[in-house]
């Protein structure tokens, strides 16, 4: 497999150094589009929020500022995204406002019926079984609660 084929394959689950560049390209490539997703949420106050495929962080960032009395739990399968989201939320974090950590959005690590508001941006396409999944995110959720995807 060529570089340009190296790179691109990160999308899915970043590792390594390509990793590493593809994180940061998506912080900042996917800025805008993410941005305008959340400039929907207008009529919500979400205090628990779960950001799904997290990547390198910045949509938790955006998330924490737009809800200033919100938690966000971001979870990812990348053991490299859940690195780099962890660095980019480290004051959030340690103001105990964020929770970055490992899983599977076919079995979400997640506690029952305690979020506000799920978060997707750029990533349901490598979600394994959508049915399955979109499960996981109803069972998450509170009654009367939101899932945005952003693509």
């Amino acid at each position: 497999m060529g570089l340009f084929k190296d790179y691109v394959s990160q999308t899915r689950k970043p590792e390594g150094t390509l990793g590493k560049m593809m994180l940061k390209g998506m912080n900042s490539g996917h800025a805008k589009m993410a941005d305008w997703g959340l400039s929907h949420l207008t009529k919500i106050a979400p205090k628990e929020i779960a950001e799904l495929g997290c990547g390198g962080g910045r949509n938790v960032g955006e998330l924490l500022k737009k809800y200033s009395d919100a938690n966000v739990t971001a979870i990812d399968y990348s053991p490299l995204s859940v690195e780099k989201a962890t660095e980019y939320n480290k004051e959030e974090i340690e103001a105990g406002r964020c929770i970055v950590k490992e899983g599977d959005v076919s079995k979400l690590p997640l506690e029952e019926g305690k979020f506000d508001l799920a978060t997707a941006f750029k990533t349901i396409y490598f979600w394994p079984g959508l049915e399955k999944c979109f499960g996981e995110v109803a069972r998450i959720l509170k009654p009367g609660g939101y899932f945005m995807i952003v693509n």
